[in-house]
């Protein structure tokens, strides 16, 4: 994948993000491959912007302060429509936590640190979804089936 990426595959991303460097970090990433994300601290704003705006992708960290991305999954869940793929993105990598995401509403999980190529299969995954070349439930079973070793991969 290049800096064409973005233009090939494009989506609209919201980053829900509360640590500045990992911020940093994965926007960093995405601008390297032509994408560009709205950036929001906790739960509460990511709720907000997605509330204004309508997004393809959330990527989600999951422990922020204000809302926690858990919760803000909830209400995005509840509350938008349509909804976008919301990927989880955490540091916790234990089955419980992955189950925890997949309960909360959350489509997809990626455990930090996080590397490009990981990246890039997850938004090429999510612009499937977005064309429809595969269904979110399909994806989420994929997932729910995957060894947790396999985690991080999507």
């Amino acid at each position: 994948m290049d800096v064409d990426t973005g233009k090939r595959f494009p989506l609209r991303i919201l980053l829900a993000e509360d640590n500045a460097i990992n911020q940093q970090v994965l926007f960093r990433l995405l601008q390297r491959h032509g994408y560009t994300a709205d950036v929001v601290s906790n739960g509460l704003e990511a709720l907000n912007a997605a509330s204004r705006q309508s997004y393809d992708v959330c990527l989600m960290d999951c422990f922020m302060p204000e809302m926690d991305g858990l919760e803000a999954t909830r209400h995005i869940r509840q509350r938008i429509h349509p909804c976008p793929v919301i990927v989880a993105v955490t540091a916790a990598a234990l089955e419980e936590e992955k189950k925890a995401c997949l309960q909360a509403g959350m489509h997809m999980y990626i455990a930090k640190p996080i590397r490009a190529e990981q990246l890039m299969r997850t938004l090429y995954k999510c612009w499937q979804v977005k064309t429809r070349e595969i269904n979110i439930e399909s994806l989420q079973q994929e997932i729910l089936s995957a060894p947790s070793s396999h985690f991080n991969y999507y």
